[in-house]
């Protein structure tokens, strides 16, 4: 694994503007592009084929892929990854907490956050044939805490932002643009409030962590559409 063409592409390429695609499948993946880098947030669990359109909407290539962020190592976004990398020897990024998940190549359901999404968890555990399985794959960066995305020349920083799960992470691009996996839905309106977590103290405590980053503008969900920072705000209040 190298880093130095993506360091060194940066220094000699003016900054573009981001161009962000949503690809929609049992949770949502995102290619980005930022700085002329290609990366993508979470891999989906869709067609490959849905990728390639969106790269190609770009001007690019599946083959142009650098990075592939994972917001935690749950089955719907990540069971792409390891395609993904063996098409194009994208650099692979997650928690450090995401490693043992990966390697293994299964993950279990979290608990839900009210009576209806426990009841939701109960039944999928009961009747689903899916046991939360995905090909396995070796993560090349892990981070802890932050990781600032310039080291690789893209304009965003990496954090932890534990609740969904214990190594969820939010990527923030341009300090506008705010991926977050599970760490919020935006299936019901006047709330964004995740259907599931396993630690709703810690996924509170995220919350209030974001709240310092004011100069966000739209939030992009692991499930439903992209959202304004001021439909989270309310939220947030709300709990």
């Amino acid at each position: 694994m190298s880093i130095k063409p993506l360091y060194f592409r940066v220094m000699f390429n003016k900054p573009n503007k981001t161009q962000i695609k949503r690809i929609k499948t049992s949770s949502n993946a995102y290619l980005v592009q930022n700085n002329d880098h290609l990366f993508m947030i979470d891999s989906g669990d869709g067609d490959i084929a849905e990728i390639e359109k969106a790269c190609r909407e770009l001007d690019q290539k599946i083959s142009d892929l650098e990075l592939i962020i994972i917001t935690h190592a749950h089955w719907d976004h990540v069971a792409n990854v390891k395609k993904i990398k063996a098409l194009t020897g994208a650099i692979i990024i997650a928690h450090q907490k995401a490693e043992p998940q990966l390697l293994k190549g299964s993950t279990s359901f979290p608990d839900g956050t009210s009576i209806f999404s426990n009841l939701l968890t109960f039944f999928i555990k009961l009747f689903s044939t899916n046991d939360g399985s995905f090909s396995p794959v070796k993560p090349d960066i892990l981070i802890k805490d932050v990781f600032n995305l310039q080291n690789l020349g893209i304009n965003g920083r990496l954090h932890s932002i534990p609740g969904h799960t214990l190594d969820s992470i939010a990527v923030i691009i341009d300090r506008k643009h705010c991926f977050v996996g599970d760490t919020m839905f935006n299936l019901f309106p006047g709330t964004v409030y995740p259907l599931f977590a396993n630690n709703e103290h810690q996924l509170k405590q995220s919350w209030k962590n974001l709240t310092n980053y004011p100069d966000i503008l739209t939030i992009y969900p692991g499930h439903g559409k992209p959202f304004s920072w001021n439909k989270f705000n309310k939220s947030y209040k709300k709990i």
